[in-house]
């Protein structure tokens, strides 16, 4: 007739079935069927009359098949559904990241244009300032070096000065030597004859204020001073001035 054995169904729950054969016997009417219980039945309900598809219970059995087709097919709609929603969800999340990615890559695009724009500008006035520096270096180069002094040392006899070489190091030098000293000795005389004019005027001086206030002219006990000549001889000649007895 057939054998009874465990089937797994499409929402995870495990029916009885039997399978039948074609032509079990001449006296069976029912052709190769396949029976189906959900959920797994005890003994005692496993033998109910509805349980058993033949050809008198046939359509009884399909609506319960039916009816467990039915409910699989909404828990997985109710599944579907639910997982549809998360999705939705999370490409909303990454739409707006999405759109918060693209404003940011472009102010950085902003910033870096700008930035840019200003190293090019910076970039091309160093090359101005490398250049003209560059023609600077030329010039010098091209120029010949020189000394300019300021105040140079003439020759006493006028004439111009000779290169310097290993002969004419040493003379040089004493050429140097003698134009200072005597430069140093006009210096010299004109500080003696300065010096011996204004002696001599303050000699004149001295000699004028003592006809001014000669002992003669002057009383016994005058309050002025002794002549300026005797003050002189005093601070000369490092004596002491006399007394005023």
């Amino acid at each position: 007739m057939g054998d009874w054995g465990m089937d797994a169904s499409p929402d995870a729950k495990y029916f009885a079935c039997r399978h039948m054969s074609r032509y079990p016997s001449p006296s069976s009417s029912c052709s190769s069927l396949t029976l189906h219980c959900s959920p797994v039945l005890s003994k005692a309900k496993l033998f109910h009359p509805l349980d058993f598809c033949c050809s008198d219970n046939i359509e009884d059995c399909l609506s319960l098949l039916n009816k467990e087709q039915v409910f699989a097919r909404e828990r997985e709609i109710t599944e579907l559904r639910d997982k549809e929603r998360a999705k939705q969800n999370n490409f909303v999340q990454l739409t707006e990241k999405l759109e918060s990615s693209r404003d940011e890559v472009t102010r950085l695009q902003g910033v870096m244009m700008s930035r840019a724009a200003q190293h090019a500008l910076e970039l091309r006035r160093k090359e101005q300032e490398l250049n003209r520096l560059k023609e600077r270096l030329m010039e010098k180069v091209e120029r010949k070096i020189a000394l300019d002094l300021l105040n140079p040392v003439g020759r006493l006899d006028g004439k111009r000065a000779l290169w310097r070489t290993g002969r004419t190091k040493s003379r040089r030098e004493e050429e140097m030597f003698r134009a200072l000293s005597g430069q140093y000795e006009a210096q010299m005389k004109e500080l003696a004859a300065e010096t011996l004019h204004l002696r001599n005027v303050l000699e004149r001086i001295g000699a004028d204020v003592d006809n001014l206030l000669s002992p003669e002219k002057l009383p016994p006990h005058s309050p002025y001073p002794p002549p300026v000549s005797e003050s002189l001889q005093w601070a000369g000649g490092g004596g002491n001035p006399p007394s005023g007895n």
